[in-house]
């Protein structure tokens, strides 16, 4: 079922975005964000991993800023663009599992996630679907799922969202819902904050001719769509 717009608890609570990558929590929720921090949540964020290979599969290993030094840009830009879409950038956890080998750490990410959701007790869970093309979104809804099956008792309802998504995005034979959340009251806002990945948008590596992204319009829609799960059936 497709909803036009999602409706918030009526008292604010705390909600958890789980990123593969620093920036996914911007391009694939950053309407969410900016909506849920006027509501008063507070918004916590794990970014699993460290975002040090962007340029690595184009350029190389050694590529001159290093990895080391892209990732942590990339975390800075991250801390900005969470802080003008209204959350607080303290509230970042960054993991730093190495970046395009998720998949081998499931089980120590899904250790943290879950115990991080024990205490935090949040609302809601974001993550990226199970629908992505990149292999670390995929293994990060791995992660959440895992982190799930660890969980007694009640679970926050799981929120899936997409940043590259395969066209076969949608409901499965779950008890899963599409959802599609208007986001133009603050669209203005994400398209400011997504202007803020210098990375992506800049020439940044020595031998790099053009940047990665022409613009960042293509995360840049009326709506954000998500797969939803009621926490009692997101996993047995």
């Amino acid at each position: 079922m497709l909803s036009a717009c999602a409706t918030y608890d009526s008292a604010p609570r705390s909600v958890l975005i789980v990123a593969p990558h620093p920036d996914d929590e911007t391009l694939g929720t950053g309407g969410q964000i900016a909506l849920l921090a006027k509501e008063g949540y507070s918004i916590h964020i794990l970014v699993l991993t460290d975002g040090s290979r962007l340029f690595v599969s184009r350029f190389g290993t050694e590529t001159q800023p290093p990895p080391s030094e892209i990732s942590n840009r990339r975390k800075r830009e991250t801390e900005r663009t969470v802080t003008h879409l209204g959350a607080d950038p303290r509230n970042i956890r960054y993991l730093d599992f190495p970046d395009g080998s998720l998949s081998l750490r499931i089980e120590d990410a899904a250790s943290i996630v879950a115990a991080t959701i024990r205490n935090l007790d949040p609302a809601r869970v974001y993550v990226t679907s199970a629908f992505e093309f990149h292999p670390d979104h995929r293994a990060a809804n791995a992660v959440v799922k895992q982190a799930y099956a660890r969980l007694p008792g009640n679970k926050p309802d799981l929120w899936e969202y997409c940043v590259g998504p395969r066209p076969e995005f949608g409901p499965g034979d779950g008890p899963e819902r599409l959802v599609e959340v208007d986001i133009t009251p603050v669209l203005v806002r994400k398209t400011e904050a997504v202007g803020m990945f210098a990375c992506h948008l800049d020439i940044t590596v020595n031998g790099q001719t053009e940047p990665l992204w022409k613009d960042g319009s293509k995360y840049l829609n009326d709506t954000e769509r998500f797969l939803v799960t009621p926490g009692e059936h997101v996993v047995d």
